[in-house]
């Protein structure tokens, strides 16, 4: 049970950093997007893309291991 509880407080952490990245980076989009230099916005997008098909394939094999 307690190593249950820990693993659901280190999720719950994990979410919210996560929300918190998504809240700034919502910002820089809607106010701040176009005045970055290009390469900078190609950088954020090529990183966020691979954030997302890392989590991506990490959710899809934790639920296979089930």
């Amino acid at each position: 049970m307690e190593a249950t509880l820990l693993g659901i407080k280190q999720v719950i952490h994990f979410l919210t950093i996560i929300l918190l990245y998504i809240q700034v980076l919502e910002g820089v989009i809607k106010y701040r997007w176009n005045a970055l230099p290009a390469e900078q916005r190609d950088g954020m997008k090529n990183f966020i893309s691979d954030v997302i098909v890392q989590v991506s394939a990490t959710s899809v094999k934790c639920r296979d291991h089930r």
